[in-house]
């Protein structure tokens, strides 16, 4: 094809362009992965637990704005350090931290999760004793008893983690540890959320807020206003509230975490819708958090769908019945994508209830009794399934531990029997020899 000089000349200007452009990137990265080694190189030479804290925050501050896959390989190396050097404490210690890319980012695998901090438990339980062994090992029973919190999993056994590693900051001062108020903010949920004991709960957001000011991890900031704030609704102190969801909105900085105002702006809707004298004033900030979850997580069909239906009951408030049939058709519409989308009907009984039960209060304030009634109804059929679902989960999890048990048993059995064969042989064959 003839170009006109004009046009070869433009052409070789945007290839040149394009050319200095790769070469300036390919640089800027060498340049950043050089400092970022130099400044690792640095950290460990130091020595003791600063060295374990250094690392620890080193990683979790570059977590925030790095990529995950560069972090995960550096720790690679960290590991390799610790080998050439023969520091078996420092190997366990990174092996920890990966615990948090195991966790979440693209080495995301929490399955074999659990499993992968035993052994990391067992490994700590060789060394010799000393005061880094007894903090790594408050440090992993911390991370064990987040991961089984999240994975709603062995409750009971969430809140011995928990607090034997309590025991041990206290031992030392949650002031000389890092992270503090993000440790005391996990234990104080675990009261809100498997106890319902907000009392005790905020007692720990309290003593937690004494540092999160100092906390340089947006996300940890944003997830100690929220708890706290939950805390304070489950109290009735509600303006407190309102107050702890705005502090945590203030703590937005990325953009990845932009779908938290979304968020934190419904949790301040539902507090208004609920307890305010003039409850339309809910109304902008369901539409708030429609907005960032539609722009920054339109997959979470299940969670708009929640949101339709609060704005649902705020248009029954306004005795507006076309807006109300309106968004109560879209939240229904929405939950049923989510469904045939995912195949996840885990939590859709929950939503369902809280869709119907917003259709009931709207038709309620419309006069429309009829309506109301018959929409209580399938809220209850919707209650009833929730109950069996959670039962079915209970009763399938103690049938895995009987078989558990009925197994060990029997193996325990077994090997009686073998110990009193052989008791007899031996006797029998005493009494052969004497005979």
């Amino acid at each position: 094809m003839f170009l006109s000089p004009i046009a070869r000349f433009a052409l070789f200007s945007v290839n040149l362009c394009l050319y200095v452009s790769s070469f300036l990137l390919i640089i800027s990265l060498s340049i950043t992965s050089v400092v970022a080694q130099k400044k690792l190189s640095n950290l460990l030479y130091l020595k003791g637990q600063t060295r374990l804290d250094s690392l620890e925050y080193y990683y979790v501050v570059s977590y925030e704005d790095s990529d995950s896959v560069a972090l995960f390989n550096e720790l690679n190396l960290v590991n390799r350090f610790a080998s050439d050097n023969n520091d078996p404490m420092l190997g366990i210690f990174t092996d920890y931290l990966k615990v948090r890319y195991y966790g979440q980012g693209k080495q995301r695998n929490r399955k074999n999760l659990e499993l992968f901090i035993n052994n990391l438990q067992k490994r700590l339980a060789k060394q010799s004793p000393s005061l880094i062994k007894d903090h790594l090992k408050a440090d992993l029973d911390h991370t064990l008893g987040i991961l089984l919190y999240h994975l709603h999993q062995k409750a009971e056994k969430v809140i011995g983690l928990y607090l034997s590693a309590d025991l041990f900051y206290r031992k030392i001062g949650y002031e000389n540890i890092i992270f503090p108020d993000n440790r005391l903010t996990h234990l104080g949920l675990y009261y809100y959320d498997e106890v319902a004991d907000f009392t005790t709960a905020l007692s720990y957001m309290k003593e937690a807020e004494k540092f999160v000011s100092k906390n340089p991890v947006d996300k940890y900031r944003i997830a100690h206003y929220k708890a706290h704030a939950n805390c304070l609704v489950g109290l009735g102190k509600y303006e407190s509230a309102i107050k702890y969801n705005q502090l945590a909105i203030a703590q937005v900085r990325l953009q990845r975490d932009s779908l938290k105002i979304g968020t934190l702006s419904g949790n301040i809707g539902e507090i208004i819708m609920s307890t305010s004298a003039n409850p339309i004033e809910a109304e902008p900030y369901f539409l708030k958090e429609l907005g960032y979850r539609l722009k920054y997580k339109p997959q979470g069909t299940d969670d708009i769908a929640k949101v339709y239906g609060n704005l649902c009951q705020v248009a029954g408030i306004k005795r507006d019945k076309e807006e109300m049939s309106s968004y109560f058709q879209k939240a229904i519409t929405t939950l049923n994508d989510f469904v045939k989308t995912t195949n996840d009907t885990v939590d859709k009984h929950n939503i369902l209830m809280s869709i119907y039960k917003n259709r009931m209060i709207a038709d309620t304030l419309l006069g429309d009794y009829q309506s109301a009634y018959r929409h209580e109804r399938i809220y209850y059929e919707e209650l009833m399934a929730a109950h069996r679902q959670d039962l079915q989960e209970l009763t399938s999890e103690v049938s895995i531990k009987f078989d558990a048990e009925k197994n060990k048993l029997g193996a325990e059995l077994a090997n009686q029997q073998v110990k009193n064969t052989r008791y007899w042989v031996v006797v029998i064959s005493l009494l052969l020899l004497l005979t």
